[in-house]
């Protein structure tokens, strides 16, 4: 069980350093709103 010491001790608050990072999670339910990779330019590496 977590106690109070351990949360803070372990909390990844800090590594959100700026307003546009994103947790996984976010990017789950964001994913699905973003259009499809068009098909032109030079394919990635």
């Amino acid at each position: 069980m977590w106690i109070d010491i351990i949360r803070v001790q372990f909390s990844r608050e800090e590594l959100r350093l700026l307003g546009g990072d994103l947790t996984d999670a976010e990017w789950v339910v964001l994913e699905r709103l973003l259009p499809a990779q068009a098909n032109r330019g030079r394919r990635p590496e």
